[in-house]
């Protein structure tokens, strides 16, 4: 399904608005041009580099040219028609080979004239002069005092009489369409298309644009050990595809992966391709959201940083935000695209090959749906009204350690196991499946190791564990944004009553206190995991604590009291404490003990806000 998706995009950007390269072309990054004269002879070497400005720095980068498609290379010699490195074309010996160097420029000749000799067009006559009287020992001369990437990358022939490229002129570019089209070799069933009696492509196109992978391409269907064959065949021959269908999946993939495609949203270690089955704005607008979702996040602060339409613009992040709030897909006006469906191809480099880590087939309003999801999982405020939205880079970097000052630490080695684990959240997220099971021990070794609360981390657990209820079939309900009285979970109730002991505590010291440890500094890791050792003490505590407050803030202190005794009351008499709690459990504490705190500072702010309306009055 993959392979045929593929070669149906190829197929409908072909006649729409992006044209794709016909069959046996390919667009590659073209650096120069051996301008051929009237006599033949070389007259000049051209750069087709061009200035380009790449964040504050401008690089020359080549043009990029529709050319006959280069061959596939290993080791062996094989020439590229109009189009190839100035080895094959000049004979230049960059490598101290000079008889490797002779070699393919002799292979280059030959398929040249055999092309060209049979057509009766002036600029092929001159190209063949060109080769007739071109002397490889004389490519160093001429390469001389030039930019360096015109002896190593792509260059094309252009006719001085003309002003064209070669291989624009018509009557050449037919006779390579009819090379292509005249393939040679065995004939079968095309896999991908179901047409019967096709050429068969032995090896396919390389594909580009993949971070990671090998700069000359890799490749997604290849066979190059006896092991991975079967029943005598070689190469590709295992799975047999046309060389049409092989043309038009590589060609549609290397669209999708090149330096300027619309299409393309970068997750941890791997490249996300977004595409959809018929012509919609939908791919390129999701892909512009999913940007904000996947971006890495370079800031050293805690909470993510809030959004800017400048910044949303640029980056997705305003897009991100409108699937946040619910509002995106009205707010694009897309209509009927709602219902289009899209595909997600995930590719990540694996030496010579690319994996493929998923494949995705969904309606617009499918991955709208479930990113908006995801959001209410990890926000504890209405979406509606949050500012920001933090990306998948932003919440797995809560799971590293942090040093004294509460910075996030990390080498090569952290960075890699980060990258593997925003690619499963953003997995999880787009397909709807239950977050990575190993999100949920993280987070708790982390909050354990190092007692560094975000709202990230708290919302990272709730996201797991709602997860885990919307999958039961009991019909537990989900954890809310927000505190809730109902809820008699033994670790919420816990969490809860962990964080009105703290705050009994921090009254009690008065401001003069309130940069002293508390509980939660020495007993929040024991507290989530063996409650039964830790309450009784710090009931205890609670004792001297309330006799403090009282003195100072007694109406606060009664309050604080209150509630210690109602939520004691949800706790089983006859059980007690529990003796220890399970991951499950004490992920409900830390929610527990974030919504208290929370509902503490909104009832402050809400309070403030009150008496400044009064003495305003």
């Amino acid at each position: 399904m993959i392979l045929s998706s593929l070669v149906g995009l190829y197929d409908r950007l072909a006649e729409g608005d992006e044209p794709l390269p016909g069959f046996g072309f390919a667009e590659v990054p073209v650096v120069g041009a051996l301008t051929v004269g009237a006599d033949g002879r070389l007259m000049d070497i051209l750069t087709l580099l061009t200035p380009e400005k790449r964040g504050k720095a401008t690089k020359l980068v080549p043009t990029r040219l529709t050319v006959p498609q280069p061959p596939k290379r290993t080791v062996g010699i094989s020439a590229g028609f109009l189009c190839d490195n100035a080895g094959y074309l000049l004979g230049f010996d960059g490598k101290g080979n000079a008889e490797r160097a002779r070699k393919t420029f002799e292979a280059a000749r030959a398929l040249h004239e055999g092309l060209l000799a049979r057509l009766d067009e002036p600029a092929a006559r001159r190209l063949l002069a060109f080769f007739a009287h071109w002397r490889p020992e004389d490519a160093a001369a001429a390469l001389k005092d030039k930019a360096e990437e015109l002896a190593t990358g792509w260059l094309v022939f252009r006719d001085e009489v003309t002003g064209r490229y070669v291989h624009d002129i018509g009557a050449i570019r037919r006779a390579w369409e009819e090379r292509a089209a005249e393939q040679d070799g065995p004939r079968g069933q095309c896999l991908v298309t179901g047409e019967e009696d096709q050429p068969i492509a032995l090896t396919h196109p390389a594909i580009k644009g993949v971070p990671g992978a090998q700069s000359s391409g890799a490749a997604l269907v290849s066979f190059n050990q006896d092991a991975f064959t079967s029943y005598g065949k070689s190469q590709n021959l295992n799975a047999p595809v046309g060389a049409r269908a092989a043309f038009a999946y590589t060609t549609a993939l290397n669209h999708l992966t090149g330096p300027h495609s619309r299409y393309k949203v970068p997750l941890g270690d791997m490249m996300v391709l977004v595409f959809a089955d018929k012509a919609t704005a939908a791919d390129v607008e999701l892909a512009r959201a999913l940007s904000g979702f996947t971006a890495p996040d370079n800031d050293d602060d805690d909470e993510p940083a809030t959004v800017s339409p400048e910044r949303g613009a640029a980056s997705g992040v305003a897009g991100m935000t409108r699937i946040a709030r619910g509002t995106w897909v009205d707010d694009l006006n897309l209509g009927p695209a709602q219902g289009v469906r899209i595909y997600l191809l995930a590719l990540a480099p694996n030496a010579a090959r690319l994996q493929i880590r998923f494949f995705l087939h969904d309606t617009l309003g499918d991955y709208v749906g479930r990113l908006q999801q995801h959001c209410r999982d990890i926000l504890f405020t209405d979406p509606a009204t949050a500012d920001h939205v933090p990306s998948f880079w932003h919440l797995v970097r809560e799971l590293l350690p942090r040093d004294a000052e509460g910075k996030p630490r990390q080498d090569d080695s952290t960075r890699a196991r980060l990258n593997k684990l925003v690619g499963d959240l953003g997995r999880s997220v787009l397909a709807g499946h239950g977050y990575p099971q190993s999100l949920l021990p993280l987070v708790l070794d982390r909050l354990r190791s190092d007692g560094v609360f975000t709202p990230n981390r708290v919302g990272l657990i709730k996201a797991v564990l709602n997860s885990e209820r919307r999958r039961r079939a009991d019909g537990t309900p989900e954890i809310p944004m927000s505190v809730d009285e109902s809820i008699d979970d033994i670790g919420y109730v816990l969490g809860r009553l962990f964080a009105v002991l703290e705050n009994m505590q921090e009254i009690s010291r008065g401001r003069q206190g309130k940069d002293q440890p508390t509980i939660r500094d020495r007993f929040a890791g024991a507290a989530s995991t063996t409650p039964g050792t830790v309450f009784p003490y710090l009931l205890g505590l609670e004792k001297a604590h309330e006799r403090k407050a009282k003195r100072d803030q007694g109406g606060l202190a009664h309050n604080l009291a209150r509630k210690i005794a109602e939520l004691m009351a949800k706790i089983d008499g006859a059980a007690g404490f529990p003796r220890r709690m399970d991951p499950h459990q004490q992920g409900l504490f830390y929610i527990g003990y974030y919504h208290e705190r929370q509902s503490r500072f909104a009832k402050g702010e809400a309070e403030a806000e009150d008496q400044q309306s009064d003495s305003e009055d």
